[in-house]
């Protein structure tokens, strides 16, 4: 990728765009500096990113394609009362009531199906399960995230304080 992005650069950097670019002895070192550039940037979003996700008011997780807990924000893990190192690998089944699994997944099909962001329940409210077995009021947004090593889901949770 970063070859693919250097040369698209590279292409950029003659004075016409249709313009093929004549290497000089400097060529290598801008190029250099060019993709230097844009690791470093690209490295403080991601790490601009981790912080605002990590330390949201928002409870989040993210599940990964088969349906697995990949990560969990600081929240999540206060809601749920349950840490990182519980959470990390816990199939998603065992954080909703046994009554709603089924009906679950089947909604899980059809998200992967179609992953496009949703607000999850509308007027019927969701629950969770808590790593004490207590069940909370939720409502939930899903966000399908796209990547090289394929689906993941943010989940963005909110606590209901009543029920409709």
């Amino acid at each position: 990728m970063v070859q693919r992005e250097a040369a698209d650069t590279a292409k950029g950097l003659g004075k016409d765009p249709g313009q093929e670019l004549t290497l000089s002895d400097k060529t290598p070192d801008r190029l250099s500096e060019i993709i230097a550039r844009d690791r470093a940037e690209s490295e403080l979003w991601l790490s601009i990113y981790q912080s605002a996700w990590e330390e949201s008011y928002e409870a989040q997780i993210v599940f990964d394609q088969n349906g697995r807990v990949f990560r969990a924000n600081r929240r999540a893990c206060m809601m749920l009362r349950s840490g990182q190192r519980q959470l990390r690998n816990k199939p998603v089944a065992e954080l909703i009531p046994e009554r709603f699994r089924e009906a679950h997944s089947v909604h899980t099909r059809a998200f992967v199906r179609d992953p496009v962001p949703r607000l999850m329940g509308g007027t019927r409210c969701l629950w969770l399960l808590t790593a004490d077995g207590d069940e909370i009021p939720v409502e939930i947004s899903l966000t399908p995230l796209d990547s090289d090593s394929g689906l993941f889901i943010n989940i963005v949770m909110r606590r209901r304080e009543s029920t409709p």
